[in-house]
């Protein structure tokens, strides 16, 4: 069936949560509900020679879309900052991170 989700942030803008909706059930609620923290998005993005104070702002960066793979077992999530997620469609586990860079090499 047909399967699409909601991103909103969390309480305290400490991340994202997605629910998963089959769109035959809707009526019926979420069937999944995944969180990704930015505590999570930032050990991750800490790791690829960023500045610390660029790499935090990064991680509280605002979702601006998200896109499901064919298969429906990857979530891939852009921002309004340059970060890219690769989120689990199943677990909602961060799986990549990719940053997108400026001529003048900062993120955006």
């Amino acid at each position: 069936g047909l399967v699409f989700g909601v991103t909103a942030p969390l309480d305290a803008n400490v991340g994202h949560v997605v629910n998963l909706y089959d769109a035959r059930n809707y009526g019926s609620g979420a069937f999944a509900e995944m969180k990704v923290e930015n505590a999570t998005v930032l050990q991750s993005i800490t790791n690829k020679m960023i500045r610390p104070d660029m790499a935090a702002e990064l991680a509280k960066s605002t979702w601006t879309s998200m896109k499901f793979n064919k298969a429906g077992n990857q979530i891939l999530v852009t921002t309004n900052k340059g970060l890219v997620l690769m989120v689990d469609g199943y677990d909602g586990k961060l799986t990549h991170t990719f940053i997108c860079t400026s001529a003048d090499g900062n993120p955006g």
